[in-house]
C-alpha cells in the first residue's frame, strides 16, 4: 500500500512539472510572436552581431544592428542572403574594396558601400549595417619587396617552396578557389605572406598575383592553378606575381611492402591507394618513405597516403590518426598503414621482465598465503576439540546426576580443572583460552562459529566480504554473499 502511494506522489509531481514547462513554452511562443509582429515578418536568422564581426579572412566591421547606412551603395546582390554576417563576408572578397554593408532582414538584400560611405545612420528594425575597419583598408607599401627574378622559398615548417619573383606583373587570369579554404582570393598582408598561402593550397597552387594597394579589395592574394600570361601593372593598381619552381618527387612504390622505420616501427605500404580523412596534418614530402618517416615521429600518427603527382597540393604527405576509412583506388597517391610500432615492442619487452619478476614473487605470495590459511584451520580444529570436550561433560554431568566439580563453572556447569584459574563470566564472554572467539561463553552461549554474510548466511563457516575483492585481497570477487569476494574469518560474540 504504501508503495502504491509513493508511485502515485511521483507520477502526480512529473505532471505537474510538465505542465509547468508546457506554460512556459505557451508564453515564450506569445511574447516571440508579438516581436516578430513588430519586426514586420523579419527572418528566421535576423541576429546581430553586437560590436563588432571579423570576417574568416580577418577584416573586422564595426556593427550597426537595427541600423541602416542609407545611400553609397557599391553593389547590390540579386540573390538572396541569408545573414548579415554573411553579407559581411561577402564584402571582405568584393572587387573593387568594399568599405561596409547594409542588410534588409525581410528580403535579404546585400547592398555593399564605396568608399564614400560615412557613419550616418538611420534608425530601421529591418536593417542591419557595418562599417569596415578603416586602417586595415590602407594601403601597404606598393615598393616589390624582392629583387625581380629572384627565387624566394617560403618558409613553413610544413615545407619549403620556391617562388620566382615578378615585380609589377598581374596574372590576370587562372584565378581558382582552393578547397581547403571556403572563402578566396585570400588576404595577405605581404607577398611573402600570399606565397605561403598558395604553398598551402590545394588543390596545387601553381602562382599568386599580390594587389598590395587593395585598390582590387580587401582580398588582395589571388591563387592560380594554371602559369598564364603577366601583364604590367604599375598604374590604375599595383601587383606583383610569384610563380612556384616545382620540383618533381619520388614516385617509386613496392606494392605490399613492409617498410621499417628508423625507430624500428614498421608499416604496410599499399599503392595506388589512398586514405580519405582522419588528417592530422599535410607537410611536403619528396618521397614516400619520407612520408612514413614523418609520420614515425609525429605523436598520434598511425597512417599516410601520399601523392607523388603533386596534383593535390605542395603539401602532399598526409598524416592519419586513423585508419577507419577504406582505402579506395587512386592513380595518384599510395598509402601505408603502421603495423608495428616501436614502442609495442619495448612494452612487450617491458611485459616479459614483469612476468618474470611477477613469477618470482608468485611463489613468495603463495607462502605468505599459506601461513593465514593453515592458522585458520588450526582454530577451526582446536574449536571442534573444545565442542567435543563439552559434550562429554555435559554427558557426565547428566550420567553422574548433579554431580559437581570442585572448581565452580559457567551457570553451573562441570568445568575442566586446567581451566579453573580463568573466569569465564558474561563480562568477558569469548576472551578465554585461545584468544577472542575461543573461550567459553556466558549466558550459556555456545562456542562461536564463522557465520556466511549475504543469501546463504548459516550455511557454511565464512562470512565474505561484499564484492569489492575483499578486504585483504586475496581473491578478486564479483558478487556479494553468494560466493563472490573475499573469505574473512569473523567470530561472533
Amino acid at each position: 500500500m504504501r508503495l502504491s502511494l509513493i508511485i502515485v506522489f511521483y507520477a502526480l509531481s512529473s505532471l505537474g512539472s510538465c505542465w509547468n514547462l508546457f506554460l512556459a513554452d505557451k508564453i515564450d511562443v506569445s511574447d516571440t510572436d508579438l516581436s516578430r509582429s513588430a519586426s514586420l515578418l523579419r527572418r528566421e536568422d535576423d541576429t546581430c552581431p553586437s560590436g563588432t564581426y571579423t570576417s574568416p579572412d580577418s577584416l573586422t566591421f564595426t556593427t550597426y544592428c537595427d541600423t541602416n547606412l542609407p545611400g553609397n551603395d557599391l553593389y547590390l546582390y540579386s540573390e538572396s542572403i541569408d545573414s548579415v554576417e554573411r553579407c559581411m563576408d561577402y564584402c571582405s572578397t568584393y572587387q573593387p574594396l568594399c568599405y561596409g554593408i547594409a542588410y534588409n532582414i525581410p528580403n535579404g538584400k546585400c547592398y555593399l558601400k564605396n568608399s564614400s560611405l560615412t557613419a550616418d545612420t538611420v534608425s530601421e528594425n529591418i536593417t542591419h549595417s557595418a562599417i569596415a575597419n578603416a586602417t586595415q583598408l590602407e594601403s601597404y607599401d606598393t615598393t616589390c619587396p624582392y629583387t625581380d627574378s629572384s627565387i624566394q622559398n617560403t618558409t613553413a615548417a610544413t615545407g619549403d617552396l620556391p617562388f620566382q619573383i615578378y615585380c609589377g606583373k598581374d596574372m590576370e587570369n587562372s584565378d581558382y578557389e582552393p578547397t581547403n579554404v571556403n572563402y578566396s582570393p585570400y588576404h595577405a598582408d605581404s607577398l611573402q605572406e600570399c606565397m605561403q598561402l598558395c604553398a598551402e593550397s590545394h588543390p596545387l597552387c601553381y602562382a599568386v598575383s599580390w594587389n598590395p594597394d587593395m585598390e582590387q579589395g580587401f582580398a588582395n592574394c589571388y591563387p592560380k592553378n594554371a602559369v598564364g600570361s603577366m601583364t604590367n601593372r604599375n598604374s590604375g593598381y599595383v601587383c606583383h606575381t610569384a610563380v612556384a619552381q616545382l620540383a618533381s618527387v619520388g614516385q617509386s612504390c613496392t606494392n605490399n611492402a613492409t617498410y621499417t622505420a628508423t625507430s624500428s616501427s614498421e608499416f604496410l605500404v599499399t599503392c595506388n591507394s589512398n586514405i580519405a580523412g582522419n588528417d592530422l596534418n599535410a607537410v611536403h614530402a619528396t618521397s614516400i618513405s619520407n612520408c612514413i618517416e614523418t609520420c614515425n615521429t609525429t605523436s598520434a600518427c598511425v597512417a599516410i597516403a601520399y601523392d607523388s603527382t603533386l596534383a593535390d597540393g605542395f603539401q602532399n604527405c598526409y598524416l592519419k590518426n586513423a585508419t577507419t576509412a577504406i582505402p579506395t583506388s587512386s592513380t595518384n597517391f599510395s598509402s601505408a598503414v603502421l603495423t608495428k610500432s616501436s614502442s609495442s615492442s619495448s612494452s612487450a619487452s617491458s611485459s616479459s621482465a614483469s612476468s618474470s619478476n611477477s613469477s618470482s614473487s608468485s611463489g613468495s605470495s603463495k607462502a605468505w598465503i599459506a601461513g593465514p590459511v593453515i592458522g585458520a584451520v588450526a582454530v577451526v580444529a582446536l574449536v571442534g576439540v573444545l565442542g567435543f570436550c563439552r559434550r562429554r561433560r555435559r554427558s557426565r554431568r547428566a550420567a553422574g546426576q548433579g554431580a559437581e566439580a570442585a572448581v565452580g563453572g559457567v551457570d553451573g556447569a562441570a568445568v575442566n580443572p586446567k581451566w579453573a584459574t580463568t573466569d569465564l563470566g558474561s563480562k568477558d564472554q569469548g576472551k578465554g583460552l585461545g584468544g577472542d572467539g575461543l573461550g567459553m561463553m556466558g549466558q550459556q552461549q555456545p562456542y562461536p562459529v564463522h557465520e556466511m554474510a549475504g543469501p546463504e548466511a548459516g550455511a557454511g563457516v565464512h562470512e565474505l566480504q561484499d564484492g569489492d575483492g575483499g578486504k585483504y585481497g586475496y581473491f578478486e570477487g564479483d558478487k556479494a554473499g553468494a560466493g563472490g569476494g573475499v573469505p574473512r574469518h569473523e567470530l561472533a560474540g
